[in-house]
């Protein structure tokens, strides 16, 4: 008697399953903001004024305020210990589509 009342709504199921139509796949994300070309020759930079600590060439480069591309010149800095090897600014894609901005800066070797 079960047995005689699943089948009975066997064609019932099989009914509502086709009027489910196909969920659309969703469009890809926008694409992130191009990062400008790197500006021609190397701007003219005095020598660094004598200091009691190494400094090292930060070079120009384009950095993202949130809405805009902004160019900050080459200057002399100290660097952060361990880091010597200069990273270009580069937009990453988070999990749910977003850009995100990996700010230009020094790391360490290996990473």
């Amino acid at each position: 008697m079960r047995l005689a009342g699943i089948t009975a709504c066997a064609p019932a199921a099989a009914l509502l399953a086709s009027c489910a139509a196909p969920v659309p796949p969703l469009p890809p994300p926008p694409a992130c903001p191009a990062v400008p070309p790197a500006r021609g020759a190397m701007e003219p930079l005095d020598k660094p004024s004598v200091s009691a600590v190494p400094l090292t060439l930060e070079p120009g480069h384009w950095d993202w305020t949130g809405s805009a591309f902004v160019w900050s010149p080459p200057r002399w800095v100290t660097l952060p210990p361990g880091r010597v090897l200069w990273m270009s600014g580069s937009w990453t894609r988070a999990a749910d589509g977003q850009c995100l901005w990996n700010a230009p800066h020094f790391i360490s070797p290996g990473g």
